[in-house]
């Protein structure tokens, strides 16, 4: 039995291994004309972690354009209980 447990384990790992991570923003310098402060976008990771995967798998950010982000917050902000600007700093996150 104990085997068994083992072997799912080692299987479940590899495979949550092999799934692409979420970014977690360095304070480099990104190249684009508006510097966004780090604690801002590790402020809006934190609220996208904590809130959006409470009922879903999250998406990474280059998953969807900047419309359609914009689009899905709004679609999701009552149901992940977020103010606007809760809302504008996860947007910041995925967009940066």
């Amino acid at each position: 039995m104990k085997k068994v447990l083992f072997i799912v384990g080692i299987i479940f790992l590899s495979i949550v291994g092999c799934k692409p991570s979420l970014y977690i923003p360095k304070n480099e310098p990104d190249g684009k004309e508006n510097v966004i402060p780090i604690e801002e976008l590790k402020q809006g990771r934190s609220l996208y972690v904590h809130r959006c995967s409470g009922c879903h798998n999250l998406h990474l950010p280059n998953e969807y354009t900047a419309a359609e982000w914009k689009v899905n917050l709004d679609d999701m902000q009552h149901k992940a209980k977020i103010n606007d600007d809760q809302k504008a700093l996860i947007l910041q996150f995925l967009l940066h």
